[in-house]
C-alpha cells in the first residue's frame, strides 16, 4: 500500500493546498451495517485500505475508495472484491470505487449511469499492468471535488441508490427468488427461538439450491 500511495501521489498534478481532503485508513474490521427490508445485517469490512473523506475519520459514510490486496488475482478474489463494492457503495454517501490488484494486474468496480429501469450500471476496468491502474486512481482522486463535506445521500441505508445483481459473474451464483414467507401460527407452547427455526426452515424448502462446485475449484487444496 505504501508504494500504491506513492505512486499515486506522484501523480497527481494538483498541489497539496487544493487536493480535497482525504485520508487513508485501514477497512478490516469495519462493521458495515445493510437493512433487507426491516432487518439489519451487519458484515466486518475486509479491504485493506479505504480512502475516506477526512472529517469522516473511520466511517464508511465518508468512502471513495477501496484497495484489496492479493498475492494472486483469483475469481474468488475478484468475486470478494465486487461484493465489497456493492456493500462499501451502499453504505457511502460519495460515488465509490473498489480496486483490486496483485501489484502486477488489477481490476477497479464502479458505477457508470443508471439504465432506463432506474438501476445502477456496474462498470468494471481490467488493467493489464499496473500504470495504468496508478493512473486511473490519481484520476480519480483529482477528480474529487475540493470541498466534500455537504452530505450528499441520505444517512438511510433503505433510500440509497444501490441495487444489488440477481448474480454475481463468474462463478455464478443465482440470488434465489423472494417468496412471500409462509404464516407460521404463533404459539404459546413453543419458545420464541424454535418458531423462528419452523419458519427458516418452511421458507428454505422453497428455495432453490444455490450451492455451485466452482466455489470448492477457487480452493487450493481441492484444485488439481
Amino acid at each position: 500500500m505504501d508504494e500504491i500511495k506513492e505512486k499515486v501521489s506522484r501523480l497527481s498534478p494538483q498541489p497539496s493546498s487544493h487536493r480535497p481532503q482525504v485520508k487513508w485508513f485501514s477497512g478490516r474490521g469495519i462493521t458495515l451495517t445493510h437493512h433487507f427490508g426491516e432487518m439489519p445485517v451487519s458484515i466486518k469490512g475486509k479491504n485493506n485500505e479505504v480512502l475516506g473523506v477526512t472529517n469522516f475519520g473511520r466511517d464508511a459514510l465518508g468512502a471513495v475508495l477501496g484497495v484489496e490486496l492479493k498475492k494472486k488475482l483469483s475469481w474468488q478474489g475478484v468475486r470478494q472484491a465486487e461484493t465489497e463494492f456493492y456493500l462499501w457503495q451502499s453504505s457511502s454517501q460519495y460515488p465509490f470505487c473498489q480496486v483490486i490488484t496483485d501489484m502486477k494486474i488489477g481490476a477497479a468496480y464502479f458505477v457508470e449511469g443508471v439504465n432506463p429501469e432506474g438501476y445502477l450500471v456496474l462498470c468494471v476496468r481490467v488493467f493489464g499492468s499496473m500504470e495504468p491502474l496508478y493512473n486511473f486512481m490519481a484520476e480519480l482522486i483529482n477528480g474529487l471535488p475540493s470541498d466534500l463535506n455537504d452530505r450528499l445521500r441520505p444517512r438511510t441505508p433503505s433510500s440509497l441508490p444501490v441495487s444489488f445483481p440477481k448474480e454475481l459473474s463468474a462463478p455464478l451464483r443465482i440470488k434465489p427468488p423472494r417468496h412471500a414467507p409462509p404464516h407460521v401460527e404463533r404459539s404459546t407452547s413453543l419458545p420464541p427461538f424454535i418458531a423462528a427455526l419452523k419458519l427458516i426452515s418452511e421458507m428454505r424448502e422453497a428455495e432453490d439450491d444455490i450451492a455451485n462446485l466452482h466455489d470448492v475449484a477457487d480452493w487450493p487444496e481441492y484444485s488439481s
